[in-house]
């Protein structure tokens, strides 16, 4: 059993909502593409990026919360996997929303995924992240060693009106 597969069977939306910040990034993009969201979860973010019309792949350990999307949004891809082992290479968008904590435990392991992903995905992909503000001046400087990022948006926000966040968008050229 995955870690919060207990959680989304108590609650269909564990998480919450999307967060604005990133669906109005998304909505004003100029293109749509293919999408892989990173830690899915229950859809928060996959279902309405796929209502804007973005091909989403929902990725996630959990079975349980991938179902809870299939058994409503039928067209949304998903894939039970490990994150840190999928390939994000064919994708247009790289989406990662607080699945990122650079804690003391995680700080190499996730250090290592933002690099693959930065390294594996294709000239002109888009890499999109939001977390809690206080951890995100690592992943600035793993995004700054990389010449070949262009900074898309980078905009500090509060979250439900509770937690200051950070969202992040680069392309790769």
């Amino acid at each position: 059993m995955a870690t919060y597969d207990k959680y989304y069977n108590e609650d269909k939306q564990y998480f919450g909502k999307a967060n604005e910040v990133l669906i109005e990034f998304f909505t004003s993009y100029k293109s749509r593409g293919s999408l892989a969201d990173l830690g899915a979860g229950q859809g928060r973010n996959s279902i309405p990026l796929s209502a804007l019309g973005y091909d989403v792949t929902a990725v996630d350990i959990s079975k349980v919360g991938l179902n809870q999307i299939t058994d409503l949004y039928p067209n949304i891809k998903t894939e039970c996997t490990d994150i840190y082992k999928y390939d994000v290479g064919d994708y247009d968008f790289i989406l990662l929303d607080s699945m990122l904590h650079f804690y003391k435990n995680d700080f190499t392991k996730e250090s290592n995924l933002v690099k693959h992903l930065l390294s594996n995905m294709k000239i002109d992909s888009v890499f999109v992240n939001c977390m809690i503000l206080s951890k995100h001046s690592h992943l600035v400087d793993i995004i700054n060693g990389y010449d070949s990022l262009n900074v898309l948006s980078s905009q500090e926000f509060l979250y439900d009106n509770k937690m200051k966040y950070h969202f992040i968008a680069v392309c790769k050229s």
